[in-house]
């Protein structure tokens, strides 16, 4: 018998995501300069799990565990509002086959408007 621990639901959901590394003391959160994108594997009120993050390297991933640098998101929840934006700290990363990775970051002071915004995604899609 397998135990849940999270404490919030999580979902799988096919959504595009903006993302920037960016040093711990950034604070502009408003806009994605120079965004790369992926999509995710699964969402939860806390944090997010993306299916890739190409241009990690080495060096990036170092200062990510160190706390040195954060990732700026923005959630593309459809395709006809702005994103949802957040900044995020790197909580873990698991190899898999065929260089597949995936990640799992936490969300850093979420706004109200962003966690009832998520919610409303998540709870929708806890329906389906």
């Amino acid at each position: 018998m397998s135990i849940e621990k999270r404490q919030h639901p999580r979902v799988k959901a096919k959504l595009k995501i903006g993302y920037e590394f960016v040093k711990w003391n950034e604070k502009t959160l408003y806009k994605l300069e120079k965004p790369f994108f992926t999509e995710i594997y699964d969402i939860s009120i806390t944090g997010i799990g993306l299916s890739n993050l190409n241009e990690l390297n080495k060096k990036i991933l170092k200062n990510l565990q160190k706390g040195k640098l954060k990732i700026k998101i923005g959630i593309f929840l459809n395709e006809k509002e702005p994103p949802l934006m957040i900044f995020t700290r790197f909580i873990w990363s698991e190899q898999r086959e065929h260089n597949q990775a995936r990640y799992g970051l936490l969300f850093l002071d979420p706004t109200d408007e962003f966690l009832i915004d998520l919610d409303n995604f998540i709870q929708k899609h806890l329906k389906k």
